[in-house]
């Protein structure tokens, strides 16, 4: 799992006061309570539209790409929902240890969760409040290199996170999405890219 980033939080509404004390009377607008955990640009329906993101590091390096058909939902009070019964696989390809590794990965079943970003912006930090719910959630990956197989056949990700590194070198990003990181809202488009060691950006469409 990522490091949390530091430095977000809520940010507060200014109150509508009436009077010399600060605080509405009985006919005015009482105090507005606190927005949101999130950027409005966030909130809504979106569907990826792919995935872009590095194999690297000591062991090696190589390409992630594919990973469009996801569906995430955002609310304004910062639970997320992301259901990967439409996903497209994840190609990855690349060398680790010297050894040609090449395959692809997909996700299924449902994850939910609760993210925070900065807020009255636009782009800025996006963090996840505790860890997501991913009991629902399992991998198939499929290797073409070193050697065919499946390895992973509709795993529970629980697992993954204890066998992706020794059979993919930790190709397989065990939170997508639902991971600390950085968000950018583009007009109808929302980036998300990943802090973790597999560094993958996310890109998402209005639904």
């Amino acid at each position: 799992m990522v490091t949390a980033l530091a430095g977000l939080g809520l940010a507060l509404a200014a109150c509508n006061t009436e009077g010399d004390n600060g605080l509405a009377d009985d006919e005015g607008t009482p105090p507005a309570e606190a927005t949101g955990q999130v950027a409005d640009c966030v909130i809504g329906d979106w569907v990826s539209a792919g995935v872009d993101g590095q194999i690297g590091g000591v062991a090696g390096e190589g390409t992630i790409s594919g990973g469009a058909g996801v569906f995430v939902t955002v609310n304004p009070d910062g639970s997320a929902r992301l259901d990967f019964s439409g996903m497209e696989p994840l190609t990855f390809d690349g060398q680790l240890a010297e050894v040609d590794v090449r395959g692809e990965f997909t996700y299924a079943g449902t994850a939910n969760g609760t993210v925070r970003t900065d807020v009255d912006t636009t782009s800025g930090g996006w963090s996840v409040d505790e860890p997501a719910d991913w009991s629902d959630v399992r991998v198939t990956l499929e290797t073409t290199e070193p050697v065919q197989g499946r390895p992973l056949d509709d795993t529970s990700i629980g697992e993954v996170v204890e066998q992706a590194d020794e059979v993919t070198g930790g190709v397989v990003d065990v939170d997508p999405i639902l991971s600390d990181g950085t968000f950018d809202c583009r007009n109808d488009t929302l980036v998300l890219s990943s802090s973790g060691e597999a560094g993958l950006t996310w890109t998402l469409e209005r639904a």
